[in-house]
């Protein structure tokens, strides 16, 4: 019997799924494992019902899963004039609003290729603090573009509270620690 498998990203929509564990005394760039790289439908599938649930990932540790030619860090070229979406989640619908939002980013689901091509990676990061999900766009400068897929996240996700995009001198600006759910743009 032959396999076929489907490829359903392009080149360059090709996605790695990454694992953040927080080590005070080793470089943040070494606190990283990369779980897999996705790029047909059944890769993606495999992944996500292979990891770790959000509601199960301990405080401190993140996951990450973005374009496989970007690095999930603010100093990487493709994230420099960016910023992010960042979404409040609860315990009880964090894996639901997690799933929703992987689909919607990794089978392009959104309403221009602006969107589609605007998009990095999302992270989520439970913290004592509070639970978040953050969307990481490429071009902050571009607002329409930026609230189209503010308004997308916010109906994909359902959540009705406030949600705030921060570009990266915003981020830059908060101390460590100090996420906040407001930004240079609300929906």
């Amino acid at each position: 019997m032959k396999i076929i498998f489907i490829i359903i990203f392009n080149s360059c929509n090709r996605w790695c799924y990454q694992i953040f564990q927080h080590k005070t005394s080793v470089d943040w760039d070494l606190c990283f494992t990369t779980v897999s790289c996705i790029n047909t439908v059944e890769s993606f599938w495999s992944v996500y019902l292979n990891v770790p649930s959000p509601s199960k990932v301990p405080n401190g540790t993140d996951l990450y899963l973005f374009k496989s030619h970007i690095q999930p860090k603010w100093e990487d070229p493709a994230n420099q004039q960016g910023g992010k979406w960042i979404l409040p989640v609860s315990k009880d619908n964090v894996d639901e609003v997690w799933r929703e939002i992987l689909l919607l980013i990794v089978g392009s689901g959104w309403d221009t290729d602006e969107e589609d091509e605007q998009i990095c990676g999302i992270v989520f990061q439970p913290r004592a603090r509070g639970l978040k999900i953050a969307v990481w766009t490429g071009k902050s400068k571009d607002s329409k573009t930026c609230i189209s897929i503010g308004k997308k996240l916010k109906e994909v996700s359902k959540i009705e509270a406030n949600v705030g995009y921060q570009d990266v001198d915003w981020q830059q600006k908060l101390e460590r620690g100090m996420d906040e759910f407001k930004g240079i743009y609300n929906v």
